[in-house]
Parts: C-alpha cells; sequence; structure tokens
C-alpha cells in the first residue's frame, strides 16, 4: 500500500508562486496537484461548458426556435440566438487564445450574462401574457405558462455575474504580476 502523497505548501510552482496543498493521490507514480491548479482547471472547465452552451443553444434558437411563449416577441427568435452564439464564441475565443485574452472572456461572459437576462424577460412577459397555472405534478396542464425557466436564467445569470468577478481578480494579478515583472 502506497502512502499519501500531498503537496508541499512551502513549494513553488513558476508563475502561481506559494500554492496551498495539493489533493492526496494514492497512485505511485501520479503527478500531484496543487489545490489552486486543481481549483483552476475546474473554473476554466466551467467557462468552456457555458462557452459551449452558448454555441449550442445560440445555434438551436437561431434556427428551430426559444420556447412557445418567447417566439411570439418581434425579432426575439433572431436576437436570443445570434446574442447567445456571439457571447459563447467570443467566451470560447478568449479561451483558446495563447495567452488567454481575459478581455475577450469577459466580453463573451457578458453577452451571455445579458442573454440570461434578455431570456428571463422574455419568459416574465410570456408568462405575463398568457395564462399561470398552477397544478399537481400527476395532472399536467399543457395550457399554462411554466415559471421554471424564469429561475433557471435568473441562476444562469447568477453563475455568469461569479465568473465575472473572478475574472476581474483574475485579470488585476495578472496585471500586476506583468508590471512586476517588466520593473524586474
Amino acid at each position: 500500500m502506497t502512502a499519501t502523497k500531498y503537496h508541499d505548501p512551502a513549494e513553488t510552482t513558476p508563475g502561481l508562486g506559494v500554492v496551498g496543498p495539493a489533493r492526496p493521490t494514492t497512485r505511485p507514480g501520479r503527478r500531484t496537484l496543487p489545490l489552486s491548479e486543481w481549483e483552476r482547471a475546474n473554473r476554466l472547465g466551467l467557462l468552456v461548458g457555458h462557452a459551449l452552451i452558448g454555441v449550442c443553444a445560440g445555434g438551436l434558437i437561431l434556427f428551430t426556435g426559444a420556447a412557445r411563449v418567447v417566439d411570439p416577441i418581434p425579432a426575439a427568435r433572431p436576437g436570443l440566438g445570434t446574442l447567445a452564439l456571439a457571447g459563447g464564441l467570443a467566451l470560447l475565443a478568449g479561451l483558446l487564445r495563447r495567452p488567454r485574452s481575459i478581455p475577450l472572456e469577459i466580453a463573451g461572459l457578458s453577452l451571455l450574462a445579458l442573454w440570461d437576462l434578455v431570456m428571463t424577460a422574455s419568459f416574465v412577459y410570456g408568462a405575463s401574457a398568457g395564462t399561470v397555472e398552477a397544478s399537481w405534478p400527476w395532472e399536467p396542464d399543457g395550457s399554462s405558462s411554466t415559471l421554471y425557466p424564469i429561475a433557471l436564467y435568473l441562476g444562469l445569470f447568477a453563475m455568469m455575474c461569479v465568473h465575472l468577478v473572478t475574472l476581474r481578480h483574475v485579470n488585476r494579478a495578472e496585471v500586476r504580476r506583468r508590471m512586476t515583472v517588466a520593473r524586474v
């Protein structure tokens, strides 16, 4: 049985400075990632997921429509589809660039956050124009508007805001690092 290894907190990683404890590993020969790298990889994975959702949702809205209560709104289909597609593509372009383009990522996340707010407003408008009736889960009612997309898109908007705040801090740290390197 192999002992569990942890990353030495005093050890430094180029470009990251002092890093925190790593995730434990019990497999011999397997590289142990510092916790900060693990968290960074998770955040980047989530950003890629948001970008792909924007691209896919935007394309699907453009070619198949948004939703029954949203499509009757004038210019909803091309506007919502283009907004999601542009946000997803900008975010993806920023993530794939080497070095990463934080301004492109911010632009993409901002467009996706705006898309989430417009989708929320569209569903609120659609629900207010139609009927909203509560029914038991085992008694489906296909004639009234559903309200779950409002909560869904508000939640997505909140996630975009968290990503934007995080990117703001990442951008500030990157600018400070460049200024320190330039002084040396």
